[in-house]
């Protein structure tokens, strides 16, 4: 079964990155407060999300977008996507 990296945001610009092996049962989790760091902090979308074939590979990949190089990827990640929806819209 594949794992997922996924980044959710609120509506104030928090970000919140996990990873699950159902993306769709794990966002409504924390939507709706069933989960005690975003209870209280949403609603929550999802704005990233990145399929893996391992937990291993998924946790790797949880913890570099946690870190420094990985936010910044992750915010130029958000930025070209955020561009693209602008250009399709």
């Amino acid at each position: 079964m594949k794992w997922f990296v996924y980044v959710l945001e609120n509506p104030n610009g928090m970000l919140y990155i996990g990873m699950t092996k159902d993306i769709v049962e794990r966002i409504k989790r924390h939507n709706t407060r069933k989960h005690t760091f975003t209870a209280g902090k949403g609603p929550w979308k999802l704005v990233y999300s990145r399929s893996c074939g391992t937990r291993i590979e998924a946790r790797a990949n949880e913890k570099y977008l946690k870190g420094g190089a990985g936010r910044t990827f992750l915010k130029m990640e958000l930025a070209r996507m955020a561009k693209l929806a602008d250009a399709h819209a």
